[in-house]
């Protein structure tokens, strides 16, 4: 159109050779319209106008990209006024002194209660001040970190001599991590000489708490002993009423002792359990020597009657709080794990797990052992018995202990039978 625009009509007139004659006017006027004609076919307007949509296109791209970079500006703000957050909830909560610096200038943007405490300054007295400016740190001190911080440096247990709100120098451990993305460092001084000191009353806690252990281990192992002395005690009397009772109680101890190491419990819980299921049939005492001694087999009266040895047992430990386990065990270790035993018909996990092993190495003595009503059976019978019970009468944790533990059973049993006939 430019070209259109800029023709001169006199020009053409001339060049052509057209006459003024108002006769070859029309032809004149055909002939120029010829010329505009050939320079219009010269321009290509729908290049230009696929160069505008282009261009047009290309500006849409770049305002896109300058949205997308304003947007990742935004993020990138947010995510610093983020991690700026998040480093003062670490400063009001850190137990150290602690302060932030702005990474470009240095300056202190914030402290915690720890640092003002420590230099006796108060936030509105550091903000916007460089760490020189408050004359708390040893120059030569200063002059090295200020250089590794111009590095930027992370700095791990920096040693140096800081100057304390009473004018007394000490030793402390400086750490600063920089926050490039958020545009902060965060500096934390640790004090030595506070260390120093919580490490020597930290030693001084544990020696008064090694003392303390062991007086308790003293205490624990004395009672220990009394309650063995006691347990002891009671077999013995129960021995003037039967001896054949008194050794099977002391096996059933061993043999109890043995079911719970394999169970998991302790040494000393392990012990106990052993020691309190010595106690199993205490209340046999009170049972009359026509029924416990009786040697063919008890009619059903006086099965029933004989049952009552473990409410017996029972009433016997109530008003002594030490034989509160050797209680347990002597009330339930004839209950069953299908519900069907006695005194209460207790089933399952409702049954104490001590009574539970306890209910094992009981059995397995009554087998093996010669009793004036049957001989001894093999250790095979009583392996299979006791096979053959698991979830019925035994809980079948304590049944799989006992298989695993058998050969100390027999050793146990063994030792008892040896002693007799020596």
């Amino acid at each position: 159109m430019d070209k259109i625009v800029s023709l001169d009509a006199k020009k053409v007139v001339d060049e052509l050779g057209v006459s003024r004659d108002i006769k070859n006017l029309k032809k004149d006027i055909s002939t120029l319209d010829d010329v505009i004609q050939t320079e219009l076919d010269t321009i290509d307007f729908n290049s230009k106008i696929n160069n505008i949509e282009k261009n047009a296109i290309s500006l849409e791209l770049e305002y896109i990209q300058v949205q997308n970079k304003y947007l990742e500006l935004e993020i990138l703000h947010n995510n610093q006024d983020l991690l700026y957050q998040k480093a003062l909830g670490v400063i009001f909560t850190d137990p150290n002194p602690l302060m932030i610096l702005d990474s470009k200038t240095f300056k202190i943007d914030e402290v915690n209660a720890s640092f003002s405490n420590l230099f006796n300054l108060t936030e509105s007295q550091v903000k916007g001040k460089l760490t020189s400016e408050l004359n708390i740190i040893s120059l030569d001190d200063l002059l090295s970190l200020e250089k590794r911080l111009l590095n930027k440096d992370e700095i791990s247990n920096f040693e140096l001599k800081y100057i304390s709100s009473t004018g007394e120098y000490k030793h402390g451990f400086l750490n600063v991590r920089l926050y490039e993305s958020g545009g902060f460092y965060a500096v934390s001084l640790t004090d030595v000489d506070q260390l120093i000191e919580n490490k020597n009353r930290l030693q001084d806690l544990n020696a008064k708490l090694e003392e303390l252990n062991q007086d308790l281990m003293t205490i624990q192992s004395q009672m220990k002993q009394s309650y063995k002395d006691a347990v002891s005690l009671s077999i013995t009397l129960l021995s003037k009423k039967s001896d054949e009772t008194s050794e099977h109680c002391d096996r059933v101890g061993l043999f109890s002792y043995e079911l719970a190491s394999e169970y998991g419990f302790d040494e000393y819980h392990s012990n106990i359990i052993g020691d309190s299921a010595r106690l199993h049939d205490i209340g046999k005492i009170e049972i009359p020597d026509e029924i416990l001694k009786k040697p063919g087999k008890l009619d059903a009266d006086e099965f029933n009657y004989i049952k009552r040895h473990t409410n017996k047992s029972e009433n016997i430990f109530k008003d002594y709080k030490t034989f509160n386990l050797a209680s347990i065990i002597a009330l339930n270790h004839h209950e069953k794990w299908d519900g069907s035993g006695y005194p209460n018909g207790l089933k399952g996990t409702e049954i104490p797990i001590e009574a539970r092993i306890a209910a094992v190495a009981d059995v397995y003595d009554a087998i093996t052992s010669k009793r004036v009503y049957k001989d001894a059976e093999t250790h095979e019978s009583a392996l299979n018995e006791i096979f053959n019970e698991s979830g019925k009468h035994f809980d079948p944790a304590v049944v799989e202990c006992f298989i695993k533990s058998q050969t100390r059973f027999k050793e146990i049993s063994n030792k008892f039978k040896e002693k007799k006939y020596d």
